[in-house]
This record gives C-alpha cells, sequence and structure tokens, in this order.
C-alpha cells in the first residue's frame, strides 16, 4: 500500500468514526466491520503516525460500542491495547473510570484479561497509581475472583500482590473494606481460587513484619490455620494438597514458621503412632505430611536444611519408620530417595546418618512390592551426579549397607532374573546407579558372573529390560575412569554391544548339505 493510499485510507477510517460519534444508526454493519479491519491492518503494521491520526477521531463510548462485535474479537483486543497506549493508563485511571469498570465487569474473558493486564503494567511503571486502583477498583478487582477462570484469578492475584506488596496505605485499605469479606468468600467457592488466593497472602504477608502482623491481625491466616486444625480428615489432606502447590512461592518456609503452621505440621510427625489415640484418619494426615516434606525438600532443599537443623526431621521419620506400619515405611523409603537423590540432601542424611542406617539394616526383611519400591529408591541415591570423593565414600557405604545374600551384586543379578519386569526394572536401576562411581566400576568389573549377565542377549525378553541393560553398558563405557578400571578385553566386548544396538540378536549360520532332505 503506498503512502497516498495509506492517507486516503486514514480519510476514510476517520470519516466513518465521525459518523458512528454523531449518529451510529446511519452506520452499516459492513461499514464498521471493515473500518474496524482497516484500523487493525495499520495498528498491526505499527503506521505510527496513522495510529496516532485515527485514535485522535476515537473516543472510549466508540471502543466500547466496539466490543459487541463478537466475530472480529481478537482484532478489537488488539485495538484496545494499541488505543489505551496512546491514551495512557494514568489518564484512563484518572480520567475514564467508567471504562475500566467495563473492562472489569465485561462477560467475554479476554476483555477482563486486558483490563487487569493494563492495569498491572499501569502499576509495574508508575507506583503511584496504586492507591488510586486502590480506592476506585479494588471491590471489582476482587470480585473477579468469582468468575472461577484461572488466567482471570492469576492476573488478579499478580495484580493485588503488586498493589498491596508495594504500598502499606493501599493494604491498611484493602483490609479495612468490603474486599476481604469478599476474598474470604471466594475461598469457600472453588479450590482453584483458594489457592491462588492463599498464595497472594503468603507473598503479601510475607514483604516485612509489618505486613505480616497487619495481615494477621486482620484474619488473613485464620482460613489456612482452621483448615489444618479441621475434624474433617478430606479437608486436612485438601489443604496439605494445596500446600505442596503453593511450594514455587518462595515465602512459604519463613511464613510457615511466622504463622505456626509448621509448628502445627511437626506437632503431627511427632505423635507416637503407639499410642492408643492415634487413628487411621491421624496415619493418613501423617501420611500427607511427610509427602509435603518430600516435596520441599526438591523445590528448596535451603528451607529443608532449615527444617531438619531446627527440628530434626529426620529423626522423627526415623522414630516414624521404626514404630510404624508397612504404608508409613513405603512413604519414608520413598522419601529418602528423593532427599538422597541430591547432594545437598545425602550430605543432609549421611550428617544424621540413624535414618538412613536403619533403613539399610530393614532391607533383608524385604519382600514384594515393598523391595521393588526400596530398590527404586536406593536407584536414585546410587545415581547421584556430582563424583567426588565425599559421594565415593557415601555411596559405597550405602552400597555395602544393604547386605543382600549371598551378596548384594549376586542378589541384584537373581531379582534381574526374575519373570516380573518390574523387578528386574528396579534391578537394572540400582546397577546402573553403582555403575556411575568409580568402586561400582570395580565391583561388577571383578565379578564374572556380572559381564555374562550383562551381555547376554537372551535373558531379557522385553524392549524396555534391552534398553536398561544398553544403558548400564553405556554408562560403564563412558564413565570417565572405563579404560583404566574396566579390563580391556571387557571393554571391547561392551564398545561391541554397544555398535550392535539394544535390540540385536545373533543369528546361527544354517549349513545345507547338497542332496539332504
Amino acid at each position: 500500500m503506498t503512502t497516498t493510499d495509506l492517507s486516503n485510507k486514514v480519510v476514510q477510517i476517520k470519516a466513518v468514526l465521525k459518523k458512528i460519534e454523531t449518529n451510529v444508526s446511519e452506520v452499516t454493519y459492513e461499514e464498521v466491520i471493515t473500518t474496524l479491519n482497516q484500523i487493525y491492518y495499520i495498528v498491526i503494521s505499527k503506521k505510527d503516525n496513522e495510529i496516532k491520526d485515527i485514535f485522535s477521531s476515537l473516543s472510549f463510548n466508540t471502543i466500547i460500542l466496539f466490543l459487541q462485535y463478537e466475530e472480529i474479537e481478537d482484532k478489537i483486543i488488539k485495538i484496545l491495547e494499541a488505543y489505551i497506549q496512546f491514551v495512557s493508563i494514568e489518564a484512563i485511571v484518572d480520567q475514564y473510570e467508567d471504562f475500566i469498570n467495563i473492562g472489569l465487569t465485561n462477560p467475554k474473558e479476554s476483555i477482563i484479561c486486558l483490563t487487569l493486564k493494563e492495569l498491572l503494567n499501569g502499576i509495574q511503571n508508575n507506583n503511584q497509581l496504586c492507591e488510586v486502583i486502590t480506592r476506585k477498583f479494588l471491590d471489582k478487582i476482587v470480585n473477579c475472583f468469582s468468575l472461577h477462570v484461572q488466567s482471570i484469578s492469576k492476573l488478579v492475584s499478580q495484580l493485588m500482590a503488586e498493589i498491596l506488596s508495594k504500598n502499606e496505605d493501599c493494604l491498611d485499605l484493602f483490609l479495612e473494606r468490603d474486599s476481604l469479606n469478599a476474598l474470604y468468600a471466594q475461598c469457600e467457592k472453588n479450590e482453584v481460587v483458594k489457592f491462588t488466593i492463599y498464595d497472594l497472602i503468603i507473598t503479601i504477608s510475607s514483604v516485612n513484619n509489618t505486613n505480616f502482623e497487619k495481615c494477621k491481625k486482620a484474619g488473613l491466616f485464620d482460613s489456612m490455620l482452621n483448615e489444618i486444625d479441621s475434624k474433617d480428615i478430606l479437608v486436612k489432606l485438601n489443604t496439605i494438597e494445596l500446600f505442596v502447590k503453593l511450594l514455587s512461592n518462595e515465602n512459604l518456609y519463613n511464613f510457615f514458621e511466622k504463622s505456626e503452621i509448621m509448628r502445627k505440621l511437626i506437632n503431627e510427625v511427632q505423635k507416637d503412632p503407639e499410642d492408643e489415640n492415634v487413628d487411621i484418619e491421624d496415619k493418613l494426615f501423617l501420611h500427607s505430611i511427610i509427602k509435603f516434606f518430600s516435596s520441599l525438600a526438591d523445590f528448596n532443599m535451603k528451607s529443608f536444611k532449615d527444617i531438619q537443623n531446627k527440628y530434626d526431621l529426620l529423626s522423627l521419620f526415623e522414630m516414624q519408620f521404626n514404630k510404624n506400619d508397612l504404608s508409613t515405611k513405603e512413604i519414608i523409603i520413598i522419601t529418602v530417595g528423593s532427599i538422597g537423590s541430591t547432594y545437598e540432601g545425602l550430605i543432609l542424611l549421611k550428617e544424621q546418618h540413624t535414618l538412613l542406617q536403619t533403613i539399610l539394616d530393614y532391607y533383608p526383611s524385604l519382600s514384594g512390592n515393598l523391595k521393588i519400591i526400596y530398590l527404586q529408591n536406593l536407584s536414585c541415591i546410587l545415581t547421584i551426579c556430582k563424583l567426588s570423593e565425599e559421594v565415593e565414600k557415601i555411596t559405597q557405604s550405602i552400597y555395602q549397607g544393604i547386605h543382600g545374600k549371598p551378596n548384594t551384586l549376586k542378589e541384584l543379578i537373581q531379582i534381574a532374573n526374575q519373570v516380573f519386569e518390574d523387578a528386574r526394572i528396579a534391578a537394572y536401576a540400582v546397577i546402573k546407579g553403582i555403575a556411575v562411581h568409580n568402586w561400582g566400576l570395580k565391583e561388577l568389573d571383578n565379578s564374572t558372573e556380572f559381564i555374562k549377565f550383562i551381555l547376554d542377549r537372551g535373558q531379557e525378553p522385553n524392549r524396555l529390560g534391552q534398553d536398561w541393560k544398553y544403558s548400564i553398558i553405556e554408562t560403564m563405557v563412558n564413565h570417565p575412569s572405563s579404560s583404566t578400571i574396566l579390563r580391556p578385553d571387557t571393554l571391547v566386548k561392551f564398545k561391541v554391544y554397544l555398535k550392535q544396538g539394544p535390540y540385536y540378536k545373533y543369528v546361527e549360520p544354517k549349513v545345507v548339505v547338497k542332496g539332504a532332505n
């Protein structure tokens, strides 16, 4: 399109906009749609001078009128974004309150999201907008939670966190108004919204001690505390699940400590399982709390270490392991596997040492599915990637502490030859964990039985197991010390195995004798 054509198009657009402003009934549907498409083209083409010229002739009333044309909603949203930039969000908030109110109460998700985004952008660029937005629009912003739309709830939470975290006066206004009651009401209606609101509360209250005390005094924590103390086990379990989802919030640990939620969780883990007052609901709640701490170790090992240093959590796990049933033992084994799969967690287990030793001593009595779970989590610890002299010593000590019959490697080979695939895969995983280490390479290379087993392509019937065997050999060959630890003839055989691939099948040559039937 030439400059002249573009100029003529702008003149036509402005003429239609003027007709809409003066007498909308004279404008046909086709004219409006055509004009909007033309404006959209100019906006996405970033013709700045033409955009300014057009928007100078455009009023908020006309923009609001355009919102009814759903068939080109995406294009109208794009035009709206550009128009808000042209006018400035500061001017809109100050002079066009109705426009913001329409945006926040619009039935269309896209319009609400656009309004919230622009308010958020405005605050991030100009902190002085916080108080104006709080006074004029906070009630309607909070009410957006009631739509139970995740994209909207997330934006509301971000906007409120930006406003209430940065400005104490705005927090005071919020805590004094009906907005607080509206927030409580939304928590009761939808689990997704509740999660978003809890995340918001943690963020706001963790800014500083003043914010925390204000939120506490206003009762913002009451809902969380009440749910932890609920008589309904389902409410308690759902609350812990919600806390797991909140682990990505870096303020969670400090919030839990200040709000006494951490103390409540620790009290549950301290309960003696042999106490006659402990029932099945207590056990279910305990399991959910142990899983929470396991997830915390995955998300934030620093916070987990702080908890260990303050409450000796690993010793509490040990007590529960020694006194509780198989279901609790299983969860603690999985938790230890998760903790020990990182360098920091492995060191933590080594420093406390008695929990890890208790679990190692338990191995000889294992059978069935629990033994498979044990091996799976043992492999997580042994496969730790950070190789150092310290890690070598700890992992070798763990391997030697298993005490398999007649020895640990022979028992792993026996398990890897079982009928059940889950058991075989668990054994493969542990062997691969052994192969990661220098001491492990020596252990495997010194076993004639292992070399024969791992090279036997007829032993493993399924592709998944064949992939695991291939992976074990690959780990051994690619190990930095393979050339110095593995025997030369073994290394050659392994390299041939890798070259042939995981699914290679040896075909016996057939000799045909002339005259034979």
